[in-house]
């Protein structure tokens, strides 16, 4: 038994993650990354652009949340989300007047260099166009790809691939 989630994913064959006493979630540490169940795995693996969702459709799976109506990838069993995980590899940019899925438009509030990538983090416009959700993606980009300025105007494509129901 740890307490230390590093530690947990590095020596354990299976994790368990538990909430006020319940498990909310068993599996290999690979499966609770790519795939956690509930919210609350979510943010304790450290994720953060969970979004609450409403069903408006099973076939595509699509859910309205404060973003808009988006297209996501169902769990292979469960009821309709009650949450909505946007994984921070989901967006990418797109060029004026390209489409995509899952189209937001924002503004980038912050650039943050890590290397081989960047966190971007975007200010996306509400549903109502009135209010503004912070959305922290994690966008790769190759070496010579020219980046957006803070402040400068964005329209994201987010993958639905990469948007996964959480209970």
């Amino acid at each position: 038994v740890t307490h230390d989630q590093a530690e947990a994913f590095a020596i354990a064959d299976r994790v368990v993650v538990m909430n006020a006493g319940h498990i909310e979630q068993v599996g290999r540490p690979t499966e609770l990354y790519r795939r956690p169940a509930t919210a609350f795995v979510a943010r304790f693996l450290g994720m953060e652009n969970i979004l609450p969702a409403t069903p408006l459709s099973a076939t595509p799976p699509r859910a309205q949340t404060s973003l808009g109506p988006l297209v996501y990838t169902p769990a292979a069993a469960g009821g309709p989300p009650a949450h909505l995980l946007i994984r921070p590899e989901a967006a990418h940019l797109l060029n004026p007047g390209e489409e995509g899925e899952n189209v937001v438009h924002g503004r980038v509030q912050d650039c943050s260099f890590r290397g081989r990538y960047q966190i971007v983090t975007v200010l996306v416009a509400g549903e109502d166009g009135e209010g503004e959700t912070a959305v922290s993606l994690k966008l790769e980009f190759d070496s010579d790809e020219h980046l957006p300025d803070v402040g400068q105007p964005v329209q994201l494509s987010l993958d639905p691939r990469a948007i996964y129901r959480l209970e």
